[in-house]
């Protein structure tokens, strides 16, 4: 359970740097349709191979609600993963 963070701005990143920058824009529509999350994507960096990188957040507003939502599923040592 590693590959993303809680940001200090109270964002949900997560670590999606193999995604291309279309598949990060279906997977926001997905959260928006199906959820109700918003998100975004960020640049992260060049990966090796050359290409643009990106980040997946979870806005702020919608943490919350991504937290509620996916909080029965974490073992305890890990909810300090999601700010709980």
């Amino acid at each position: 359970m590693d590959d993303g963070n809680l940001h200090k701005s109270g964002k949900i990143r997560f670590s999606t740097n193999e995604f291309t920058l279309d598949e990060h824009r279906l997977m926001i529509d997905i959260l928006d349709r199906k959820f109700g999350l918003k998100a975004s994507v960020h640049k992260h960096r060049i990966g090796k191979d050359g290409l643009q990188q990106y980040n997946l957040c979870i806005l702020k507003d919608s943490a919350t609600i991504l937290k509620e939502m996916v909080k029965p599923y974490i073992h305890p040592i890990f909810m300090y993963k999601i700010g709980l």
